[in-house]
C-alpha cells in the first residue's frame, strides 16, 4: 500500500524563500536531507512497530490451547505504510507517516502516526491531533513533540486500535494562522488521506 491512494508519497519541500549562506547547502541537497529523515522515520517506524505487534500475537497463540510455536509463526501480521504532506499553515509544513499493523482477513488493525515538521516556533510542543469521524469525543494526540532551536522537530506517538474501515481526521496545534487548521482526513487504516477544510475535518475538498 506505500505509494498512497493515487501514486508515490507526497515530498514536500519546507522552509520559507531566502539565500543560503556561502559554503551552505545548496537546495537540491536540503531537500534531499529533508526527505531522507522522512525516509528514516518512516522505515523505524514500521521495524519497531512490526516486531512489537508481531511479538504480541505470537505470544498469545503460543499460549492457547492446541496451537504450537510452528503455527504461531506462520501468522505474521500485515504491515503497509503512506507518506502524505501536512497541508501547510503559514510557515509550519511537514509529512505525515501512517502505519497500519493488521492481520491476515481482520476487520480490524492498529495505527500508529509519526509526522516530521520545519517552520514551526523555536522550543515549543507541537501535537498532530484529531479523532474517528464517527466520534464526539474529545479530540485526541496521534504525535507530538517538541521543536529545536530551528523550529524542527519530529512527532511521535502511540498505536491507536480501530476498525480499518473507520475514517479520521488530523490537525497540528498550536495553528500558526487559522483556527481550526487545516489537516487530513480519510480512512487512514488503508492508507487515504487528503486535505480538509478547517471548518469540516471529516469533507475531503
Amino acid at each position: 500500500m506505500a505509494g498512497g491512494e493515487d501514486g508515490p508519497p507526497d515530498v514536500l519541500e519546507s522552509g520559507g524563500p531566502g539565500r543560503w549562506a556561502a559554503g551552505g547547502p545548496g537546495p537540491l541537497a536540503a531537500g534531499r536531507s529533508r526527505l531522507l529523515v522522512s525516509v528514516l522515520i518512516g522505515g523505524l517506524v514500521v521495524a519497531t512497530f512490526a516486531a512489537i505487534h508481531y511479538h504480541a500475537q505470537a505470544a498469545r497463540l503460543m499460549h492457547r490451547p492446541g496451537h504450537s510455536p510452528a503455527v504461531a509463526a506462520a501468522v505474521p501480521p500485515q504491515v503497509s505504510s503512506v507518506t502524505r504532506a501536512l497541508p501547510s499553515d503559514g510557515t509550519v509544513r511537514g509529512e505525515v507517516v501512517m502505519v497500519t499493523v493488521s492481520q491476515v482477513r481482520s476487520a480490524h488493525a492498529e495505527l500508529l502516526i509519526t509526522a516530521y515538521i520545519s517552520g514551526g516556533r523555536p522550543r515549543t510542543k507541537y501535537v498532530l491531533a484529531g479523532n474517528d469521524c464517527t466520534s464526539n469525543g474529545a479530540d485526541h494526540s496521534w504525535a507530538s513533540g517538541v521543536t529545536d532551536s530551528h523550529g524542527v522537530a519530529v512527532l511521535t506517538g502511540h498505536p491507536w486500535a480501530g476498525r480499518r474501515s473507520d475514517e479520521y481526521w488530523a490537525w497540528i496545534v498550536p495553528a500558526p494562522n487559522s483556527s481550526p487548521p487545516p489537516g487530513l482526513h480519510g480512512s487512514f487504516m488503508t492508507g487515504t488521506a487528503a486535505p480538509f477544510r478547517a471548518e469540516a475535518p471529516c469533507v475531503p475538498l
